[in-house]
């Protein structure tokens, strides 16, 4: 059955820091104004899911201190901005940012995306795995724990990662198992093969949310870009159906099968595949209210990607005795 969300990646830089102010109540307006102006702009869209670049609650070159004691002061004004925002808009929003956790004493502050679903509810929270060093050692950031579930939205299942943890490839283990919809990335850094390699290995749609504003990206399980930001639209905006599934096409569309060829013959627009060359795998997709990809696979006996696999290695096993 068809699970169709608009997805928006947003692209903004945070604040500039006046160096002739350093009280940082001065700033807590306009950094206040800057957020909800980019979340304002995106509404046209009807997003279902809006994602906000990393700790966007912050000045740009601000002192470590600052950041510090900015993040304990206005923390929870800023979760309660977001959550109203949410629950006004019916829209899930990806809130990264720097956030204080008073209970850790020696590391009380967290690299973090809160996720608020629809009613302006926390729907999950996700915190930065692996740290630049400087995060942890002068900052004061500890490290999140590594995720045993993924987050569930009303649309689909979303990981995440931020910035530096697409070179965790714990991480990146922990997903490819959870199996997600949607990775959201929210980064100073554009990720570029990364971003790729993450969708691949998941097999999951990804959506970045990115400081500098002419790298936005949402890119399909095999890494093509499906929208992006530009310098005059800050942000990345797709619609995507989550009833997907990637596949291997051996055996299932190939000169001794064709069993996606005869799926579209009889269900047309309600079922779709894409061949993106030279991977030898195929995302198929269910259009229909009716039916989901799992009951068109039981229909046409469609081998799944973890079951080809799994009997590529078993019969390897078989061959070497292992």
């Amino acid at each position: 059955m068809a699970r169709c969300a608009k997805i928006v990646g947003l692209c903004f830089e945070t604040i500039a820091n006046n160096l002739e102010i350093t009280d940082i109540s001065w700033y807590k307006d306009k950094i206040k104004d800057r957020i909800l102006t980019q979340l304002n702009n995106c509404l046209c869209e009807k997003p279902d899911l809006i994602i906000t670049p990393e700790c966007c609650n912050r000045v740009g070159e601000w002192k470590y201190t600052q950041k510090q004691d900015f993040y304990r002061i206005y923390g929870d004004e800023f979760q309660q901005m977001m959550s109203d925002f949410a629950k006004e808009h019916k829209v899930n929003i990806a809130y990264a940012c720097g956030r204080y956790v008073e209970e850790d004493k020696e590391f009380p502050y967290r690299n973090s995306v809160v996720y608020y679903d629809r009613e302006g509810k926390v729907a999950g929270i996700y915190d930065k795995n692996l740290l630049v060093p400087g995060e942890h050692t002068v900052t004061r950031i500890g490290h999140g724990k590594l995720p045993e579930e993924l987050i569930q939205l009303d649309f689909g299942t979303v990981a995440t990662a931020i910035c530096f943890d697409l070179h965790d490839e714990r991480l990146l283990d922990r997903y490819a198992e959870l199996n997600p919809d949607l990775i959201v990335f929210s980064s100073f850094f554009t990720g570029n093969v990364w971003r790729e390699m993450w969708a691949l290995r998941c097999k999951a749609y990804l959506a970045s949310s990115i400081v500098p504003h002419m790298n936005g990206r949402i890119i399909d399980p095999f890494g093509n870009e499906i929208a992006s930001s530009s310098d005059t639209r800050r942000y990345s905006a797709c619609m995507i159906n989550f009833d997907y599934k990637v596949i291997h096409s051996d055996e299932n569309e190939d000169w001794r099968s064709f069993k996606l060829s005869e799926a579209k013959k009889k269900y047309g627009d309600g079922f779709d595949y894409t061949a993106p060359n030279g991977t030898g795998c195929r995302l198929i997709q269910c259009n229909m209210t009716d039916k989901t990809i799992d009951d068109i696979i039981e229909e046409y006996n469609i081998e799944t990607y973890e079951h080809y696999f799994g009997r590529a290695k078993d019969l390897r096993k078989e061959y070497l005795g292992e």
